[in-house]
C-alpha cells in the first residue's frame, strides 16, 4: 500500500503544471540574486531525461524470471511513471516545438550511426558535451581512424545545433548547458562501456563509463 501511495504521489508532482521552477525576486533589487540551485537540478533533470530518450531501445534488457501479477503490475506502473518524466522534460516544456525536435531528432540519428566506434573506443565522449577521436584501440587503420573522425564531425555538428536550440528554450547559456550534457552522458546507465573524460584527483582523465 505504501508503494502505491508514492508511487501516485510521484505521478501527480510529475502532471503537475508548475513542473518548471520559478525565479522569485526578492530583496534589494541592485545586488545580483545568486541562481537558485533548484534550477541547477531542473536542467540536469532535463538534460538527462533528453539522453535517455536518446539512448532509448540501444540496450536489450535482459531476460527476467517470470513474476508474479502484481510484480509486474508494478514494474509496468513504474514504466509509465519513468516514461511521464521525460515527456515532461522533453516534450511538456517550451522545448517541444517542431525545429527542437528537429534538432533532436538529428542528433539522434547521429548518435547512434557513431554508437559502434563508441563502444570501440574509437570516439569518446569529451567534457564539454561532444565526441573526441581518442582512438583506444590503437589497431585501428588509417581509414578507420578517417572514418571516426568523419562520424565525430557528423555529431558533434547535430549536438551543436541541439545545444543552441536547447539552450534558448531553457533559458540558460550555452557553456553551462553543454557541460550539463556531459555530465548526463558520462553517468548514464542505460549505454555503458563508453569511454568518458571525468575528474580524478583535480585531473581529467579518460575512463569507461
Amino acid at each position: 500500500m505504501l508503494l502505491w501511495t508514492a508511487l501516485l504521489a510521484m505521478l501527480s508532482v510529475m502532471l503537475a503544471p508548475a513542473c518548471t521552477p520559478q525565479l522569485k525576486v526578492v530583496g534589494d533589487k541592485d545586488k545580483p540574486i545568486p541562481i537558485n540551485a533548484e534550477i541547477k537540478i531542473h536542467i540536469y533533470q532535463h538534460a538527462a531525461g533528453v539522453v535517455d530518450q536518446l539512448q532509448d531501445g540501444l540496450e536489450e534488457p535482459a531476460e527476467e524470471p517470470e513474476a508474479e501479477p502484481s510484480a509486474r503490475l508494478e514494474r509496468a506502473l513504474w514504466r509509465v511513471v519513468r516514461g511521464i518524466g521525460v515527456q515532461t522534460a522533453c516534450a511538456a516544456e517550451p522545448a517541444a516545438g517542431a525545429a527542437w525536435q528537429a534538432a533532436f531528432d538529428a542528433m539522434q540519428r547521429a548518435y547512434r550511426s557513431a554508437l559502434p566506434l563508441l563502444r570501440s573506443g574509437a570516439l569518446g565522449e569529451n567534457r564539454e558535451g561532444y565526441v573526441t577521436v581518442i582512438n583506444k584501440n590503437t589497431a585501428a587503420t588509417a581509414a578507420e581512424r578517417a572514418t571516426a573522425a568523419k562520424c565525430a564531425d557528423e555529431l558533434n555538428q547535430a549536438r551543436r545545433a541541439f545545444y543552441a536550440l536547447d539552450a534558448v528554450h531553457q533559458g540558460v547559456a550555452l557553456a553551462g548547458l553543454q557541460a550539463t550534457y556531459a555530465k548526463a552522458f558520462r553517468e548514464s546507465k542505460k549505454v555503458r562501456g563508453i569511454w568518458v573524460e571525468i575528474v580524478r584527483n583535480g585531473q581529467w582523465v579518460w575512463e569507461k563509463n
